[in-house]
C-alpha cells in the first residue's frame, strides 16, 4: 500500500490526492498521500483519507411486493395483537420508498511510515489508525427477543443497528540483498494489529468485539527462483457485552514453506509445500484443539520446442485448514447478521484437492489462456 517507501522519489518528493461526490448517498470523499526523502537514502510518508455518506438513495419500494405483503400481514397480527409499536414499525418498512434506512457510514483513516533504502536493501515502519461507523440494513420481519426484565421500549428497533470499528496497526518490512550466493534475497515482515467492533443498539454499546493479532513472516529467495520460509500469528479475540455470542480464545500458528522449480530443456516441474501447526485455546473453559495441516502443489509444465511462447501444463493441489475460533466456539444470536451462530468444538479441518489443466500462451496472430 506504499505506506513503507522502498524507493526514494524520483524529484525528492510524490503527491498524490483524490476526491469524489456522488449524489446516489450525497458521499464526500477524499484522500492524499505524500511521499519525500529527507536524506538520499531515508523517505518519510503520509497518508489520510476521510468517507462519509447519507442512507442510499433507492429507485422505489425497499422490498419486493411479495416480501412487502408478508411484513403486511405481520403487521396486521402485531396489531391485532395489541403491539402497537411493532405493528407501526412493520407498516413503515413495508411502505418504505425512495431510501434504504441505516445505509449510511463515515470513515476515516490516517496513517505515517518511514523507509531506509540502501541500493537493494531496504527496511522500514510504518503506524496507522481506522476509523468507521455504518449502519446495519436490517431485515424489516426480523426482531430480536425481549430479554427476560426487559422494559417496553428497550429492545431492538428504537435505533438501527450501527457497527462502529477503531484499529490501531504497525507494520514492519525488510528486504536484504544477500548478493550472488545460493539464497540471493531476505524479506521480512510483520504486523501489530489491535482491532476493537461495537455493535450499537439503541445508542448503547451492545456487544464489544476484540481482535489483537500479531504476525511475522520471513523469506530466503533463492538464486534459481525457489523459496523458502517460516510464518507465525497469534490473535487473541474477546467478545464482551449481553449478546457475546463467542467465547474467547486464543490462535497460535507457526508455518514452514517452500515453493522450488526444476527446468529441464522443454519441461519445467514447480512444487510447492507448506506445514503448519494450528493452536486454539478456549481461554474461559480452557479446552484446547491442536491441528497438524499439510498443503501442497504440484505442477508440470510444457513448452513445445516449435513455439517457446506457448505453455501447457497440468497441476494437483492439496489444502488444509483448521477451524477459527467462531466456528468452533459461537453460541448466539449475532443482531448485526440477523442469525443465530452455533459453533462446533467437534469440527475437524477442512481440506480440498484440485487438478487443473491449462494452456496460455501465443500461436501466430492469437493470445490465448
Amino acid at each position: 500500500d506504499g505506506r513503507i517507501p522502498t524507493e526514494v522519489p524520483e524529484n525528492g518528493y510524490n503527491v498524490t490526492a483524490l476526491g469524489a461526490i456522488d449524489s446516489v448517498s450525497d458521499l464526500i470523499s477524499g484522500g492524499a498521500a505524500v511521499d519525500f526523502a529527507v536524506t538520499d537514502r531515508v523517505v518519510l510518508h503520509f497518508d489520510g483519507s476521510y468517507r462519509d455518506t447519507n442512507d442510499l438513495q433507492i429507485p422505489g419500494s425497499q422490498l419486493t411486493d411479495s416480501f412487502a405483503a408478508e411484513i403486511l400481514e405481520l403487521a396486521a397480527e402485531e396489531e391485532a395483537a395489541g403491539e402497537l409499536e411493532r405493528a407501526e414499525e412493520l407498516f413503515e418498512a413495508a411502505e418504505n420508498e425512495d431510501v434504504l434506512p441505516n445505509s449510511d457510514i463515515t470513515q476515516w483513516t490516517v496513517n505515517g511510515g518511514v523507509g531506509i533504502i540502501s541500493g537493494n536493501s531496504s527496511f522500514g515502519l510504518s503506524a496507522g489508525y481506522f476509523d468507521s461507523n455504518y449502519g446495519v440494513i436490517e431485515n424489516p420481519g426480523f426482531e430480536e427477543e425481549e430479554e427476560e426484565g426487559e422494559e417496553e421500549g428497550e429492545e431492538e428497533g428504537e435505533e438501527g443497528v450501527r457497527v462502529d470499528i477503531e484499529q490501531v496497526r504497525v507494520d514492519l518490512r525488510a528486504e536484504l540483498d544477500l548478493g550472488d550466493g545460493f539464497f540471493s534475497r531476505l524479506k521480512l515482515r510483520g504486523f501489530y494489529s489491535d482491532f476493537s467492533q461495537d455493535e450499537l443498539e439503541g445508542g448503547g454499546i451492545a456487544t464489544t468485539f476484540e481482535n489483537d493479532t500479531l504476525e511475522g513472516r520471513a523469506e530466503l529467495l533463492q538464486a534459481d527462483g525457489g523459496v523458502v520460509g517460516l510464518q507465525y500469528r497469534y490473535r487473541a479475540f474477546a467478545a464482551i457485552g449481553a449478546e457475546a455470542f463467542i467465547e474467547p480464545n486464543e490462535t497460535n500458528q507457526i508455518a514452514f514453506f517452500t515453493a522450488q522449480e526444476v527446468n529441464f530443456e522443454n519441461f519445467q516441474i514447480e512444487a510447492a509445500g507448506r506445514y503448519e501447526r494450528f493452536d486454539i485455546e478456549n481461554t474461559l473453559t480452557g479446552f484446547e484443539r491442536e491441528f497438524d495441516l499439510l498443503s501442497g502443489a504440484l505442477s508440470f509444465v510444457f513448452t513445445p520446442a516449435s513455439n517457446e511462447d506457448l505453455r501447457l501444463g497440468i497441476t494437483g493441489s492439496r489444502s488444509e485448514r483448521a477451524p477459527a475460533g467462531e466456528e468452533l466456539f459461537a453460541d448466539g444470536a449475532h443482531i448485526a447478521t440477523q442469525t443465530f451462530e452455533i459453533g462446533d468444538v467437534n469440527l475437524s479441518d477442512e481440506s480440498a484437492w484440485g487438478l487443473e489443466a491449462f494452456v496460455r500462451g501465443e500461436v501466430g496472430p492469437v493470445q490465448l489462456s
